[in-house]
């Protein structure tokens, strides 16, 4: 990952330097802040894969917020609303998704999946959280909501 110093004349900086070639600035703190969205996303993932879905849902509502444009946290969300029934939130993060890489075929996957899914399903009246596996319902296996969350996870740090 890589950074630009606020001198101004540092650019595209590699994480392992640690200093500005041109002031000689710390640059630890803009590297750690660079990195926080991922941090965060991927906190996301652990949590959504150990069902407890409203921390899950947390962190990456604070990804999106710390990087707008970091696509997998959106789809991560939408899948952890899905998940959960709620389809129009679902929805709406996949189009918010959408507005930043219009041709991925998976993000569009997903909202077709969704605009399926909300005229049949309704929402549970409340995140259900445990923190241990509960068996798969059909649904959950035929859609593979984990293995959808690994995969993006994996593509995304390519």
């Amino acid at each position: 990952m890589e950074i630009n110093c606020i001198c101004e004349y540092g650019k595209n900086i590699p994480e392992e330097q640690k200093t500005c070639p041109h002031c000689g600035v710390d640059l630890t703190p803009l590297h750690n802040l660079k990195a926080l969205p991922r941090f965060y996303y991927e906190e996301g993932i652990k949590l959504a894969r150990q069902r407890l879905w409203s921390i899950a849902i947390d962190k990456f509502k604070i990804a999106i917020s710390l990087d707008p444009r970091l696509i997998e946290a959106y789809l991560a969300l939408g899948n952890v609303y899905l998940q959960n029934g709620y389809c129009d939130h679902a929805i709406a993060e996949y189009e918010k998704a959408l507005k930043f890489e219009p041709d991925n075929e998976d993000i569009k996957e997903a909202k077709m999946r969704a605009e399926k899914l909300g005229t049949s399903r309704e929402p549970k009246a409340q995140l259900k959280e445990t923190a241990t596996k509960p068996p798969e319902s059909k649904k959950q296996k035929k859609f593979g909501f984990v293995e959808k969350l690994s995969k993006s996870a994996s593509k995304s740090r390519k």
